[in-house]
C-alpha cells in the first residue's frame, strides 16, 4: 500500500516544490494576446500611430470650431458619454449602455482615397453637409497590433466631419491617411 502512494505523495508535492522562495520574483505571465505591439508594425502610411497626441472630441457641432485632426497623425480622443452627443447625422449605429462618442473634423486637400483607423470598437461616421458618406472598404488591424479597424472612404477636396459612436470606453485612439 505504501509502495502504491508513494508515486501520488512525489506528485503532489511537485507543485509546491516549483513554487519560488521567499523573496524569487514570481515567474512571467504569459502573453494573453500574440506578441507585444512594438513587435508587430501598424498598417502602411500609419507610422505615427505609435506617437498619438492628446484630443478632445466634440459632443455637438455647436462647438466652434470642431477640433481638427491633421492627416497623418494620430491621437488619443477623449470621448463624452452617449447621452450628451448631437450628432452632425444619425449615427449608423447607437451605442449600448455605457457608451461613448464625438465629433471632430479633418480636411481632405485633394480628392482620393482616405482611411480611417480605430484602436477600438466603434462606429464611425464620415459626414459632409449634414450627409453621411458611405465607406468603400472595410478592414481589421494587424491582430498582433493596437490598430483594431479601417474604414475607407473615397472624398472630394474639402472639410469633414468624423463622427464616432458606440465606443465602450471614454477614450480612443484614432487616424486618418490619405492612401496612394
Amino acid at each position: 500500500m505504501l509502495v502504491r502512494l508513494l508515486p501520488l505523495a512525489v506528485i503532489l508535492a511537485a507543485p509546491a516544490a516549483a513554487q519560488p522562495g521567499p523573496g524569487a520574483a514570481p515567474p512571467a505571465a504569459a502573453p494573453l494576446r500574440g506578441p507585444p505591439a512594438a513587435a508587430c508594425p501598424p498598417p502602411p502610411g500609419f507610422a505615427a500611430w505609435t506617437k498619438p497626441m492628446p484630443m478632445v472630441a466634440a459632443d455637438h457641432l455647436a462647438t466652434a470650431p470642431l477640433p481638427e485632426l491633421d492627416l497623418g497623425r494620430a491621437a488619443v480622443l477623449a470621448l463624452a458619454p452617449s447621452e450628451k452627443l448631437r450628432y452632425a447625422a444619425k449615427p449608423g449605429k447607437a451605442g449600448g449602455a455605457p457608451s461613448y462618442g464625438g465629433l471632430i473634423a479633418f480636411t481632405a486637400p485633394r480628392a482620393g482615397r482616405y482611411r480611417i483607423a480605430l484602436g477600438a470598437p466603434a462606429w464611425l461616421d464620415v459626414v459632409r453637409r449634414g450627409r453621411v458618406l458611405r465607406s468603400t472598404a472595410h478592414a481589421h488591424g494587424p491582430a498582433c497590433g493596437t490598430v483594431r479597424k479601417l474604414v475607407d472612404f473615397t472624398l472630394a477636396p474639402g472639410r469633414y466631419t468624423l463622427q464616432l459612436a458606440a465606443a465602450p470606453a471614454p477614450t480612443l485612439t484614432l487616424m486618418v491617411v490619405r492612401q496612394p
